[in-house]
């Protein structure tokens, strides 16, 4: 990972904020509304949505090492490979 890609993941993260904080349809904005979420205040419930961050990075940050590691279609078409195994490993 180069300098180049790390201003263009900060860049992406500020105009991300923005996109949810300021896009909204009606008069009230929906970063007021993640904030009024009563949920925050049920531990439980934080301590579940933070372990879904942290999953997300780990899913985001082991298909970026896939991808460095091998090529971007290996990772596709495993990936496509992953679903059907999914599926009849749960059924």
């Amino acid at each position: 990972m180069n300098l180049v890609d790390c201003y263009d993941k900060a860049d992406s993260i500020i105009k991300f904020v923005l996109f949810v904080v300021c896009n909204s349809d009606d008069s009230e904005c929906d970063g007021e509304q993640v904030l009024e979420f009563d949920g925050w205040s049920n531990p439980v419930f934080v301590v579940y949505f933070m372990v879904s961050c942290g999953m997300g990075f780990l899913l985001m940050y082991s298909i970026i090492v896939c991808t460095n590691h091998n090529s971007a279609l290996t990772t596709t078409i495993v990936g496509v490979l992953k679903v059907p195994y999914a599926i009849y490993e749960c059924a």
